[in-house]
């Protein structure tokens, strides 16, 4: 079941980025706290979150994603032939993207593993679907403006 486009839900997808400065409104303020929240559920005020979209996920937490899926820790990647890393390393961004960017996708095997990826990329400013809605709807509803 998909989610409603509403002042009440926005504020539930805000909660997921509470205490990151990642907030654009027209009043002072970029940390989004819980003032905000009621602000926005209460729609006293317009506001965005400004993430950032998966697939410019970074080398660094591509690895720890990987790092979180396979119950490893580190970086036993670092060792590997340029190549051979650089191959690997564009096969888990296409699969972020597969399970991140667009319905959030969760395989069985690794389903809480899956789920503590989404935190830990949420937790880095990155744009998650959420309740059914795309990166995508929640842009064009304007919750999110991707950097």
């Amino acid at each position: 079941m998909k989610t409603k486009i509403n002042n009440e839900n926005k504020a539930r997808f805000f909660a997921g980025y509470l205490g990151q400065k990642v907030l654009a409104t027209s009043l002072k303020g970029t940390s989004l706290d819980g003032k905000w929240i009621d602000l926005v559920q209460s729609n006293k005020c317009d506001a965005e979150i400004r993430l950032k979209p998966i697939s410019s996920i970074t080398e660094q937490y591509a690895i720890e994603v990987l790092n979180i899926l396979m119950g490893t820790e580190g970086n036993m990647y670092q060792n590997w032939h340029d190549d051979l890393k650089s191959n690997w390393l564009r096969i888990i961004k296409a699969d972020l993207l597969d399970q991140f960017g667009s319905r959030q996708l969760a395989l069985a095997p690794y389903f809480a593993r899956t789920w503590e990826c989404g935190d830990y990329l949420k937790s880095k400013g990155y744009a998650l679907p959420w309740m059914g809605l795309s990166v995508d709807e929640m842009v064009d509803a304007g919750w999110i403006k991707l950097k």
